[in-house]
């Protein structure tokens, strides 16, 4: 099974499921973001990049790439929205660009992979598409790629598709749970396993009941098996907004009418405000 799936573009918008202790990240200006994540096998650094758009020869952000990319541990995984085009990503129909031949070059330099699907459009406006959401990786997580692919259907704003990425790393054995799950608890269990250590008659009977508490639980309650991706403000209202928002862009994308476009931005906000009442309520 893959340990996790990866959500992008837009820097700061890598979503990963991990546990606390097994990630950093570090900030090299607004634009480039290094999440570097500690696996059993080997580390594994995430580069985030957000390039603007420019008619130079050479990728604006690419000193701050560098950088990141020279601190990286591990295996490298280098995305984002580099607002370049090129034939080895957008097809043979797609003009060259310099910045692009600059992001090719370096990249290839440094024995990085495009795994990015040829041709399939990762930014969509009205009726224009393009492929300018790229990810590059080094060949040991090229070896563990499972799935690499735009998915439409997730969109929720106008633009950019998120892109599905699946990887086979193993993470660290996860520690046994702190929490009981009480709802499972077998009380009569519990009651009589209390009763019949005659705490009272202890030396300390305030530290041997919280002893035999303890013992009890271990005996009668499961530990809790929280689910890693559970979200406790995604509520029902939620879901369905969603699903009403992704509909409403689809609308709009096949066909850019002034008021299919207003009823989408209404959807929009809408989930943007359920998000942030469940938010506060979790």
């Amino acid at each position: 099974m893959p340990l996790f799936y990866l959500r992008y573009p837009a820097v700061l918008r890598t979503l990963i499921f991990l546990r606390k202790g097994q990630w950093r990240y570090q900030s090299y200006g607004p634009h480039v973001i290094k999440l570097e994540i500690q696996a059993e096998e080997d580390n594994l650094s995430i580069i985030n990049v957000y390039n603007p758009q420019d008619n130079g020869p050479r990728i604006r952000t690419w000193s701050l790439i560098e950088k990141a990319l020279d601190e990286a541990e591990g295996e490298i995984l280098l995305l984002g929205d580099f607002n370049a085009h090129h034939p080895a990503w957008g097809g043979s129909h797609v003009e060259r660009e310099p910045q692009a031949s600059h992001l090719l070059q370096e990249t290839q330099q440094r024995a990085l992979h495009l795994i990015t699907p040829k041709g399939e459009a990762t930014f969509k406006r009205g009726t224009r598409e393009s492929v300018i959401d790229l990810t590059f990786v080094t060949e040991g997580i090229r070896r563990r790629v499972i799935r690499c692919k735009p998915r439409e259907n997730w969109a929720i704003n106008l633009d950019h598709i998120l892109i599905e990425i699946q990887l086979s790393i193993q993470s660290i054995p996860k520690p046994p749970s702190k929490r009981y799950a009480v709802k499972k608890l077998d009380k009569i269990a519990l009651i009589r396993h209390i009763t019949e250590s005659r705490w009272q008659q202890a030396q300390c009977p305030l530290s041997k009941l919280q002893d035999v508490i303890k013992e009890g639980l271990e005996r009668h309650c499961p530990r809790a098996k929280p689910s890693i991706k559970a979200n406790h403000k995604w509520t029902p209202r939620a879901r369905e907004l969603l699903k009403d928002t992704r509909r409403a862009r689809g609308n709009y994308l096949h066909s850019p009418a002034t008021h299919l476009r207003q009823s989408m931005r209404a959807l929009q906000n809408l989930l943007k405000k359920e998000l942030k009442q469940g938010s506060r309520a979790s």
